[in-house]
């Protein structure tokens, strides 16, 4: 019945190997597969793919469930995602927390926090210093887990573990990229990250009207000046509506555009010295983008309402129906007819092509981008220090990273959200990927799965969904950045120095942009002052800040 994932745990060697040899930014050979042995400092793997058979625990029944007889309630802090408000109230209607209570014997309630004002929520649920038992992440805590550790809030974890959480400490022990995200610079282990068996390709690129490019005669533009030209041949269709969707910052998600000209919105490596950590928006690279977005509003190829615009991965669908939008950065299962067959556009011939992420010239690399790492250290599951059963809570952790527990967070329940196929592969159902509620594929995930959270994220579950025009995304966009910097984490006070630096800078940026893009500022005469301004708001700290962060990266 387990075909596909019978040999989860005895290959997440081989999955890792073949994960990281394609990642760049970390070219340290990757150890086989270790022991699971205490964790007493950041770990040196030293086992072989012989001892692949030693791995202890892979179900429930060996992690000790039931862990209780319905005598013990734990409180789960939960957000949901937007897509899924309107359909569950809280967790309780999820199938991976359904089925976990039943193993379990443990009884859970939800807060589930509105996703509107979500930060503040959290922090007067902070405040009033009663905590949840467990937290889904602590990414709204100033400062992160490890300040959060430190104030109190949450529970040094490490010890306990070691001791019960054998799936999670092996798993993040088999590769340098887990151990490096997963671990703390002292050695310690201070939450459940989601972690995924392998990379995924950039989910978020462009897509671009492929029914459009076919009337024109254009063929899928692969450098910046084709992009150009093709959106200039778009206004025949969208009259002085500009064809490409941009967000109110100035900027597209995942660096798009930005990335192929060697800089980024954030922190990157310098590309004259990639050891050498720099800041994106006071290169060079970053004047260029802003040259080239100024002259394509003033050609009217960029939506002229865009300080409008959300951050978002979707298009604006009034513009999309009424023909008045060529292209937008967007997921990839977005793509082909699938906004003609949920209703939103009428025209059956419309259709959405993925695009490849244009260059200046063939074959140059494209700097910074969307990198999905293996580790989502937003992601993680911690313990508060209000919690009276922190040993349950640990073991319904690391059952999310068992053999069992990954089948039931990546694919629910055979029979309900997904069928073995002939191969013993695991294939979603129409609840998931054509939902009969209208929910889209990636709120299905939250609704039914654990789309988001602390698991072992099996990543052909994506894969295994797309098909047709979206199938191509791997192949279109599973790119190596060379200038992306992992995620890197920071003791509790150098974040919130961090943050505290960037607080006004990040206003500076973002008004600068838009405003140049609009005309508003002129480019030349007044970029050395925005640099200058940048310089003396402390950057220099902040980059400093970055670089000892990325250093110790690379030494755990």
């Amino acid at each position: 019945m387990k075909k596909m994932l019978a040999l989860l745990v005895a290959l997440i060697m081989a999955f890792s190997l073949f994960a990281c040899s394609q990642d760049t930014s970390n070219k340290d050979p990757e150890p086989s597969q270790p022991s699971a042995a205490p964790v007493t400092s950041t770990p040196e793997p030293s086992a072989t793919e012989d001892e692949e058979d030693d791995i202890p625990l892979t179900d429930a029944e060996a992690l000790g469930f039931p862990l209780a007889d319905g005598d013990i309630t734990l409180t789960w802090w939960w957000p949901l995602a937007q897509e899924v408000v309107t359909f569950i109230e809280d967790m309780n209607d999820n199938i991976v927390f359904r089925e976990l209570q039943k193993l379990s014997g443990v009884n859970f309630e939800f807060i589930t926090p509105s996703p509107v004002g979500i930060r503040e929520t959290f922090n007067l649920l902070i405040a009033g210093q009663s905590y949840p038992d467990v937290f889904k992440t602590m990414v709204y805590y100033s400062g992160g887990t490890v300040k959060a550790v430190e104030d109190g809030v949450c529970i040094d974890p490490t010890d306990l573990m070691n001791k019960y959480a054998p799936n999670y400490i092996t798993l993040i022990n088999s590769a340098d990229d887990y151990r490096r995200g997963c671990y703390t610079d002292d050695g310690r282990v201070l939450s459940f990250i989601e972690v995924h068996d392998r990379k995924q390709a950039s989910w978020s690129g462009l897509l671009i009207r492929g029914d459009w490019l076919d009337e024109i005669g254009h063929e899928m533009p692969q450098t910046i000046d084709q992009l150009h030209d093709t959106l200039v041949e778009f206004k025949q269709f969208t009259g002085e509506a500009g064809p490409l969707q941009l967000g109110s910052t100035g900027v597209f998600p995942g660096n798009f555009l930005i990335g192929s000209l060697y800089s980024s919105s954030t922190f990157l490596k310098d590309p004259e010295n990639p050891d050498k950590v720099t800041y994106g928006p006071m290169t060079e690279g970053y004047k260029e983008y802003l040259a080239l977005m100024r002259q394509w509003y003033s050609e009217r190829l960029l939506d002229q309402e865009f300080v409008t615009r959300t951050e978002s991965n979707f298009p604006v669908t009034s513009l999309l129906s009424a023909d008045k939008l060529g292209g937008y950065i967007g997921i990839y299962n977005q793509a082909g007819s699938f906004y003609y067959d949920t209703g939103v556009v009428q025209d059956p011939s419309f259709y959405l092509r993925l695009a490849p992420r244009p260059v200046k010239n063939i074959g140059d690399p494209i700097w910074a981008g969307m990198t999905q790492a293996r580790i989502m250290n937003t992601e993680g599951g911690t313990i508060s220090t209000d919690c009276k059963y922190p040993e349950i809570a640990i073991k319904l952790f690391d059952y999310f990273y068992s053999e069992d527990g990954a089948l039931l967070c990546n694919y629910g329940v055979e029979g309900e959200t997904f069928e073995y196929d002939e191969n013993g592969q695991p294939w979603a159902k129409d609840i998931i990927v054509n939902n009969p509620e209208g929910m889209l594929f990636n709120g299905a995930q939250f609704r039914y799965l654990m789309h988001t959270g602390p698991h072992l994220w099996i990543q052909d579950r994506e894969d295994l969904t797309a098909t047709g025009e979206a199938a191509k995304y791997v192949d279109l966009w599973e790119i190596e950045y060379p200038g992306q910097l992992p995620g890197l984490s920071l003791p509790g006070d150098l974040s919130m120095e961090l943050s505290g630096i960037l607080v006004d800078i990040n206003t500076l940026v973002e008004e600068f942009t838009v405003q140049t893009i609009m005309g508003l500022r002129d480019l030349e005469s007044e970029w050395d002052e925005y640099v200058d301004k940048i310089k003396s708001m402390d950057i220099a700290r902040a980059i400093e800040i970055q670089q000892t962060a990325y250093d110790n990266y690379l030494a755990r």
